[in-house]
């Protein structure tokens, strides 16, 4: 979990965008569960919405 707090304080740092996603519920089959996060770029943000 460390890993990604400090992707997070580092790509802040460097005045770069991002998002935090957290599953915080989920039901039937899932890839991840409960508390499973993830984090969106800016760079991926833009090419997701030309």
């Amino acid at each position: 979990m460390e890993k990604i707090f400090t992707l997070i304080k580092d790509t802040l740092e460097k005045g770069e965008e991002l998002v935090l996603c957290s599953i915080i519920a989920s039901s039937g089959s899932t890839p991840r569960g409960n508390g499973a996060k993830m984090i969106l770029f800016r760079a991926e943000l833009s090419e997701a919405n030309p």
